[in-house]
């Protein structure tokens, strides 16, 4: 398959121009891509919320499970599962319905939207593969594809909230698209060292999570797409044939 020959431009959430046009990808490594990834090759609905929206949701869909975290505490008894990989990879979602809020990666889908990407497409390490051979098949002769790493906005990433992890997947789609082959071992390497120096210490499930989201193998072959639902509700499809 032919490399794209097009611009590929990488910004983080607060570089990002007024207005997108084209197609855009986001990365949130650590959670929220990962969590989509899995979640679409399953369930029968999945939508995606923010703290401004997930309780409109919730009655818009009152039969979804709830998966993720948020800082509303009238939240906390309905959750399903928290938002770390190898938890939410522990829940059958097959035939299900699924509403997904995290504190950053739905945040960002939400704000990429805004700006007017077409198609907007969520990637992590388990699918980045499967949405490049997409890319070069059905956007060809685009002129440009924008890559959001979406970095951190929780409080711990306050003074530098450009996160590493999320930056070298988005690099690793440019060489796909590029037609080179990524470092991915080095990328790895990168990555779960700037974890070990910038993460909260307390994460009970690190070792597990991380062993799932740094993978050179798609464990979900599918192209997580979003589109707003009749009720405007951001819903994400799987577009992989």
């Amino acid at each position: 398959m032919a490399a794209f020959r097009g611009i590929v431009n990488i910004f983080f959430p607060w570089q990002l121009p007024a207005v997108l046009n084209g197609p855009a990808v986001m990365f949130d490594v650590v959670a929220a891509s990962h969590n989509i990834a899995y979640l679409v090759s399953g369930a029968s609905e999945l939508y995606v919320a923010t703290r401004t929206n997930v309780h409109f949701a919730l009655n818009e869909v009152p039969d979804a499970l709830l998966i993720g975290e948020c800082e509303d505490s009238s939240l906390q008894g309905r959750f399903a599962s928290g938002n770390d990989a190898s938890s939410v990879v522990n829940v059958d979602v097959r035939g299900k319905k699924i509403i997904l809020i995290t504190i950053n990666g739905t945040h960002t889908l939400d704000e990429i939207w805004d700006k007017g990407a077409e198609p907007l497409i969520t990637v992590d390490y388990a699918n980045i593969h499967s949405v490049a051979e997409w890319l070069l098949k059905e956007r060809p002769n685009v002129e440009a594809i924008t890559l959001v790493p979406s970095g951190g906005r929780e409080k711990v990433f306050s003074s530098n909230p450009d996160l590493l992890e999320d930056l070298l997947c988005a690099e690793s789609m440019r060489c796909l698209l590029r037609g080179e082959e990524p470092d991915f071992k080095n990328n790895f390497v990168l990555s779960k060292r700037f974890i070990d120096q910038c993460y909260p210490q307390h994460w009970p499930t690190k070792q597990a999570d991380l062993d799932l989201i740094f993978t050179d193998c798609d464990l979900y072959p599918v192209v997580p797409i979003c589109e707003k639902s009749t009720a405007g509700l951001m819903r994400i499809v799987n577009a992989y044939t």
